[in-house]
């Protein structure tokens, strides 16, 4: 009778009550109803499955990594964007910051194609890829090879190219005795088919201090010959195609331009149009309108919301933001306009409710699916090179 109500609470009760996170939630909680006291034992859930998440103070000290080295800032590099930053003096031949690193046998993995039907997931390849994830610039590979890595330590990829100036390198990790993380050494002689079939995270790297950095000073490593060359002749291609050339409006450009102005409605946008590709969308969390009010558009049978979140910071979420058509607008004292927006608010993207009294803090502009910037045709996409010290020759694949 208990694994029958344990069954009952987990299908049916947790759903109901949990929703979208009823499956996470599920994949915790055992299924055998004796286990319950054993879980309420060890402080929850999340401590029942992970009993090694917390370690004592002893051992942290002495297999553990302080991260206090590096913060992230604006980089002094001229249009490099963020960088990464001393946070203390750092010694030359000090380690820097420790990576793990997740390793793509197969880089091709990360060119992008168009979707030949979106409701299934397939994609068109029959005229190859239209593009690469912007991943792609941010992991460690090699000219000579298919494989590449993905590190995962705080703040390592907003370590910026410094070329000859370069004030740290990248190192395996275990190469110093005094290293706190060792390095699994035998899949540095494991082919790339075999490192395939590795599903773990087993290979670390490390920055390394090449000379003595200062406090607040811009913590750089050399990208290799191949990165720099790749940069040259991109470089020269956008000279030659794009440099002086109007560039096209993106949402956040728009969203500069209607920060107190407000949005178009269905009568205006014909005469103010939105630039290609960018589409106006709020942050809508509803609740049902005062009895006896009107529920339903009596035009398009369309049921009708009040707007009820989001009102703080926190609640402003990606989950909760759609695309929408506005309706309507009203000068509101205190919130400049509010809004009646129209949104498929649905799972399945074609029911379509109207919401009234959006306020124009929670609307904004979006890009059209792969056309932001970093879509660009032929935007820049080249991994950071890894010296040839560190790259074993059984992972060099490419011959040249």
């Amino acid at each position: 009778m208990k694994e029958d109500v344990m069954e009952f609470l987990l299908e049916k009760v947790l759903t109901t009550v949990a929703g979208p996170n009823a499956k996470t939630i599920n994949s915790l909680i055992p299924a055998n109803p004796r286990k319950l006291k054993k879980i309420q034992d060890s402080g929850g859930t999340f401590m029942y499955r992970y009993k090694d998440m917390i370690r004592s103070s002893e051992w942290l000290e002495e297999n553990g990594f302080c991260l206090d080295t590096i913060r992230q800032g604006v980089s002094n590099i001229p249009n490099a964007g963020r960088g990464a930053f001393a946070n203390r003096d750092i010694s030359e031949e000090e380690s820097i910051i420790y990576t793990p690193l997740i390793h793509i046998a197969n880089k091709n993995l990360l060119q992008m194609y168009p979707f030949d039907d979106q409701s299934s997931g397939t994609f068109d390849e029959s005229d190859g890829p239209f593009g690469e994830q912007l991943l792609l610039n941010y992991v460690f590979g090699h000219p000579e090879s298919d494989m590449v890595f993905v590190p995962t330590g705080p703040q390592v990829m907003l370590i910026n190219h410094g070329g000859v100036d370069a004030n740290a390198r990248l190192e395996w990790a275990g190469d110093d005795e005094d290293d706190v993380f060792d390095n699994a050494d035998q899949y540095l002689g494991y082919g790339i088919d075999e490192m395939a079939e590795v599903r773990d995270t087993v290979l670390v790297a490390k920055i390394v201090a090449i000379r003595d950095i200062s406090e607040g000073e811009e913590i750089t490593i050399d990208y290799g010959a191949s990165w720099q060359a790749a940069w040259d002749d991109y470089e020269s291609y956008w000279k030659e195609t794009r440099e002086g050339k109007p560039h096209p409006l993106k949402a956040d450009d728009v969203q500069k331009m209607y920060k107190n102005k407000p949005f178009e409605t269905i009568e205006t946008i014909e005469q103010n149009p939105y630039p290609e590709d960018v589409y106006a969308a709020c942050f809508l969390s509803t609740a049902n309108l005062p009895d006896g009010t009107q529920m339903t558009n009596q035009e398009t049978g369309t049921a009708i919301w009040k707007f009820d979140a989001p009102t703080r910071y926190e609640e402003y979420d990606a989950g909760v933001m759609y695309i929408v058509e506005i309706l309507d607008r009203v000068e509101a004292p205190g919130f400049f306009y509010n809004y009646t927006a129209r949104a498929s608010l649905g799972d399945g993207g074609f029911e379509f409710n109207d919401v009234k009294h959006v306020p124009h803090a929670a609307c904004t502009f979006v890009d059209g699916h792969y056309t932001s910037d970093m879509n660009i045709d032929g935007a820049f996409r080249y991994p950071i090179s890894m010296p040839d010290y560190m790259f074993p020759l059984v992972w060099r694949n490419i011959v040249r």
